[in-house]
């Protein structure tokens, strides 16, 4: 994923799954949900400071707290 306009969108979905707008095209970015599965990871927040995002939520039915970054 790269910005490439103002009109950057960043959706995180419940299951933590990124998907985002670059002002062209939609890209998702699976890899958190792919490590954990369907029902196993629940995204509780997100932020984005320039090219960095960082998700925070919870594991396993809210046994477990994660912290995930990455730049994009």
């Amino acid at each position: 994923m790269s910005i490439q306009s103002p009109n950057d969108i960043i959706i995180v979905t419940g299951w933590a799954r990124v998907i985002h707008f670059n002002g062209i095209t939609w890209d998702i970015e699976n890899s958190v949900f792919n490590q954990f599965g369907p029902g196993q990871i629940s995204c509780k927040t997100m932020d984005r400071n320039g090219q960095m995002i960082a998700l925070v939520g919870s594991l396993y039915g809210g046994m477990h707290a994660y912290v995930a970054t990455g730049n994009f």
